[in-house]
């Protein structure tokens, strides 16, 4: 039956995997650059693509009731293991229904589901759980944190305001919404990335909020203080989509997942290109730095394109020591995947950067 924590596992990693799944399909790469034996690293498990493995062989035939048992039951009985008894209606309905709401069930629909007599009643119940507008709550709640959701600001200097999001429940409404309306999982990354560039409807230019929402630091003309930013943006993206701490190579090339720091700053050039805005439903970009209580009600907090750069590499991360300039999204480690892409990874080669992000992931 569906799981939450199952899906929330396949929203960390499943973007992973359409990268890599390319990326190990291209023996004729170089197989060592700058350090790293590319072919060496592509079969590092998480890099693989998956393949349907065989049924395996279990003593107890009379356990498994789906395909997925058997796996499961092999790995206990390797280990001179027994499946615990199942459980009783009434753990088994309060177990479903926090795991798909979040909430315990109401005595009146334990009661509901003790009468219910039918062969198929357990399913029936988890297909109520999954239509019902909790299951939507349920799933943000594992994803916002992932996109490291707030609606102020870590620090704050006095009463201000400015930098706060004051209508980011907008982003959070939109999360539930394409949970509950069964969105498929790669639009709703992309949405989060580049809705602009894909549809431009109003009701997923919220979803830039994933950006727009990140934090903004005193000082932001500065250097130094934009790099900071530039990092959260990089390590909310791998993390989340990617599986992979990448921000690690902002100073140096990742001590154990095939990243380079040229990569990290290819991948930081993108959202050096773009500009967090405070947006109006028509358009309209609310200019200057105004208080929370002063902010449209119909503000979204999203990032549109900028001036476009190429970062130098910062040595060690000192913005004072500058290597040569890496071209935005060109990365070593996802990119060279696009070499067998899609059309609209080809489109990408002209757009916008933000939207070649889309292309790789």
């Amino acid at each position: 039956m569906p799981c939450a924590w199952l899906f929330a596992t396949i929203v960390s990693v499943g973007a992973c995997l359409a990268v890599t799944a390319l990326s190990a399909a291209e023996p004729n790469q170089p197989e060592i650059a700058e350090g790293i034996d590319w072919n060496k690293e592509r079969e590092f498990w998480s890099f693989r693509p998956p393949t349907a493995q065989a049924r395996p062989v279990v003593k107890n035939k009379r356990w498994p009731s789906q395909r997925l048992d058997y796996f499961v039951l092999a790995r206990l009985e390797r280990a001179n293991l027994s499946p615990s008894p199942e459980a009783d209606q009434r753990t088994l309905v309060r177990r479903v229904t926090f795991d798909l709401t979040g909430l315990p069930p109401t005595p009146e629909e334990v009661e509901a589901f003790l009468k219910d007599k039918r062969p198929d009643a357990y399913p029936r119940l988890a297909e109520r759980l999954l239509a019902s507008p909790r299951f939507g709550e349920r799933l943000v709640s594992l994803w916002l944190p992932l996109a490291r959701y707030a609606e102020d600001q870590a620090h704050q200097v006095g009463n201000d305001t400015t930098m706060f999001y004051p209508h980011a429940y907008r982003y959070r409404e939109w999360v539930i919404n394409a949970f509950n309306r069964d969105l498929p999982y790669d639009q709703f990354i992309r949405f989060q990335l580049a809705s602009d560039k894909i549809d431009g409807v109003a009701e997923n230019l919220v979803a830039l909020g994933f950006l727009g929402l990140g934090p903004k630091y005193y000082n932001r003309s500065r250097v130094e203080v934009q790099a900071d930013e530039w990092e959260d943006r990089v390590d909310t993206v791998s993390r989340s989509m990617l599986g992979l701490t990448v921000a690690c190579a902002r100073c140096h090339d990742h001590k154990f997942d095939p990243i380079t720091t040229a990569d990290y700053y290819a991948l930081a050039g993108v959202f050096a290109s773009t500009k967090m805005v405070n947006k109006t439903a028509d358009g309209k970009i609310v200019e200057g730095k105004v208080s929370a209580d002063k902010m449209p009600p119909d503000t979204f907090h999203v990032v549109e394109d900028g001036e476009t750069q190429n970062l130098n590499v910062f040595i060690r991360g000192n913005v004072e020591r500058k290597a040569p300039s890496r071209n935005a999204a060109s990365c070593v480690c996802c990119p060279k995947a696009t070499r067998r892409r899609s059309k609209t990874a080809a489109a990408a080669e002209n757009s916008p950067r933000r939207f070649r992000v889309v292309a790789i992931l």
